[in-house]
């Protein structure tokens, strides 16, 4: 599977968090936070950048399924240069085999880079990838924006999976009545980081854009829905948002939660033997559930979609309503949104129904999408015949998955976000494979990635400075409105046109 990630350079070593300030170097820049003193590194392109700070207290022990608690200040200058572990998750949690597996619950941490430490430059905060379960800040290299558009630019870990979505019931107290989204809770502290420190770092808190690709993309999108957030950034832009279309009610989340605690052995209450349990343990737990448990209809996963047994809960108070709802009734009216896909959009192979690839039959086609879609499959793949004439029924397979979880939500987010009216919503499209967020020269695997990538960078450092990515030589690119729905599409031809015409048979 190939996932949207945003560098093109991966750290050898992923070190452990520095529990201990070590003494600084003169010759190394150090800039001040509201916990003490960080000595960073100039790194080969020449970025000043400091990694592994601490933004919150080790999350393990008692402080297991609770809501973030500040760190510890410390006296000496704490060695900023090299990230610290990667947040409990099972594999390696990053798509390469190769990579070394090193993860704690002590991984509160953000990463900054930064050209120098004066001055009030534009700040972009990056949620990493990985759906809600795996990932890490590692991936996220900031220094080409900050070379490109001299931005100052934040990546940060969080609490996934079982650690940051187990939705404890009443039996365990009222401390837990949040746990099923700390994960993102731990987010709005990282924000909070930000908003406290990021001037000693040349960067303007108040001019913050919020990003991410894929799982990412969802969690910029739950960011603008939990009133926690409120005021904390000014700019969202969702990369190809990982599975936008879930929904995750309080009895959903309970049920699977439960049968985590259940493998675990833990008696309702039992809160002292769940913390005391080994991260271990709790892992293989989650993955035994997950394994077993299967896509459920009523939550919407598919095969080829079902990455996540857990993910943040509708609990009526730190998430409210289901997200595009919550927007179109008016959450973030005054953030700026910019968001989009690819056509190939988190496209893999799917099952063995619809092998060999490329040889599938329209008979095949409807046995394979019936379990999801219901009785409309034939009159939906009928329509999309008629749109796309002489397409095989690979390629109905693949436009139709896409358009329904991917392209789809995207498209009613962005009408969402038009009909609470406030600020507006950019929707694009990129006619292509992925593009990655952070672009440099030679990334991707044609002329084609390439300009789009660089049209891309461009657009959202505009869009960063003042909510609009319109720049001086981009065709007018118009926000969507119920009057006027546009999108932009990137390619090495980027114009402005209507959404695409297949969304509308999803009507």
């Amino acid at each position: 599977m190939r996932e949207i990630l945003s560098t093109c350079f991966r750290s050898v070593l992923v070190s452990a968090l520095m529990a201990a300030a070590v003494p600084a170097h003169s010759d190394e820049p150090v800039a001040e936070t509201t916990k003490g003193r960080v000595q960073g590194f100039v790194n080969e392109k020449g970025v000043l950048a400091f990694k592994g700070i601490p933004y919150g207290a080790d999350t393990g022990g008692e402080n297991r399924f609770l809501p973030p608690k500040e760190r510890e200040p410390w006296t000496n200058t704490l060695n900023a240069n090299a990230y610290g572990p990667k947040c409990a998750q099972t594999g390696n949690g990053d798509f390469d085999p190769l990579a070394p597996r090193f993860v704690s619950e002590d991984c509160l941490t953000v990463n900054v880079w930064t050209s120098r430490l004066s001055g009030k430059r534009p700040v972009f905060v990056y949620f990493h990838g990985g759906a809600w379960e795996s990932g890490g800040s590692e991936f996220d290299d900031g220094t080409s924006f900050v070379d490109l558009g001299d931005a100052v630019v934040v990546s940060t870990n969080h609490r996934l999976n079982v650690f940051g979505y187990l939705s404890l019931n009443d039996s365990f107290g009222p401390k837990y009545t949040r746990s099923g989204n700390v994960g993102m809770l731990d987010l709005h502290m990282a924000l909070k980081w930000v908003k406290d420190n990021i001037s000693n770092f040349g960067g303007d808190p108040a001019n913050v854009t919020v990003l991410g690709a894929s799982g990412g993309g969802a969690k910029t999108l739950h960011a603008m829905t939990m009133p926690v957030f409120e005021g904390m950034f000014q700019h969202a832009i969702v990369i190809g948002g990982h599975d936008l279309w879930k929904r995750n009610t309080l009895a959903s989340a309970r049920e699977r939660s439960e049968a985590i605690l259940e493998i675990l052995d833990i008696e309702p209450g039992d809160i002292q033997a769940l913390q005391r349990m080994p991260m271990d343990a709790v892992l293989a737990a989650h993955e035994e559930v997950k394994q077993t448990y299967g896509p459920d209809p009523k939550a919407g996963p598919i095969p080829w979609t079902h990455y996540d047994l857990l993910l943040p809960v509708i609990d009526g108070v730190t998430l409210p309503e289901y997200p595009i709802d919550a927007i179109e009734n008016g959450a973030s009216k005054n953030i700026d949104l910019m968001l989009g896909t690819s056509r190939m959009e988190h496209w893999f192979a799917v099952d063995e129904r619809a092998q060999p690839w490329g040889w599938m039959t329209r008979d095949q086609l409807i046995t394979t999408l019936t379990p999801y879609i219901g009785k409309s499959t034939d009159a939906i793949v009928s329509s999309y015949e008629e749109v796309m004439p002489g397409a095989s029924p690979s390629s109905l397979l693949h436009r139709i998955t896409r358009d329904r979880y991917w392209h789809r939500p995207h498209l009613q987010l962005a009408e969402a976000k038009a009909a609470a009216g406030g600020k507006p919503a950019y929707l694009w499209f990129v006619n292509e494979d992925h593009i990655s967020p952070t672009y440099l020269p030679g990334y991707g695997e044609s002329a084609f990635t390439d300009a789009a990538a660089g049209q891309f960078t461009r657009a959202w450092m505009s869009f960063a400075e003042d909510g609009d990515p319109n720049y001086d030589g981009l065709q007018n690119w118009q926000p969507l409105t119920a009057e006027n729905p546009r999108m932009m599409i990137f390619g090495l031809e980027s114009y402005s046109t209507a959404p695409l015409e297949t969304l509308n048979i999803w009507n």
